[in-house]
C-alpha cells in the first residue's frame, strides 16, 4: 500500500538497533523521508523509537510422558512494544496514533496480536 502513495525509489528509512541490557529492552530508533508520488505534497519526516521489551526468564516443566524436568528455552521472547517520542514532520504524536493517519476506525476492529498494539489506545 505504501507504494500506492509515496515514491519508493526516492522514499528512505533508516533505523537502528541497541540492546539495553539493565532494561531487558531492544530500542530500535527510526527516521524516514517518505516521497510522496503527487507533486502537490510535501515529503513527510518520520521520527520515533520503538521499544520492545523482552521476557529472559527459562521455565522448567514437568514432561508427563517422560516424567523429566524439561526446560523451555523460549527465553528472548517479545511480551511488550511500544513506541516512544514519535513525530511526524517535528510535531509530537501521542497515542492512539493510527488517527493522524485517517485510519483510527481501525483502533476498535484488531483481531490477533499486531506490532504495536500495546502502543494503541
Amino acid at each position: 500500500m505504501l507504494s500506492l502513495l509515496y515514491d519508493t525509489d526516492r522514499t528512505v528509512i533508516q533505523s537502528r538497533m541497541v540492546y539495553d541490557a539493565t532494561k531487558t529492552q531492544i530500542r530500535v530508533s527510526f527516521n524516514a523521508k517518505l516521497i510522496p508520488k503527487s507533486l502537490i505534497t510535501r515529503p513527510i519526516h518520520i521520527d520515533g523509537i520503538s521499544v520492545y521489551s523482552i521476557d529472559l526468564s527459562r521455565k522448567q516443566y514437568l514432561d508427563t510422558n517422560t516424567k523429566e524436568i524439561q526446560v523451555n528455552d523460549c527465553a528472548g521472547k517479545i511480551i511488550e512494544h511500544k513506541l516512544d517520542k514519535l513525530l511526524v514532520n517535528g510535531q509530537p504524536l501521542a497515542p492512539p496514533y493510527l488517527n493522524v493517519f485517517g485510519l483510527d476506525g481501525m483502533v476498535g476492529n484488531r483481531q490477533g496480536a499486531l506490532v504495536g498494539a500495546g502502543a494503541w489506545s
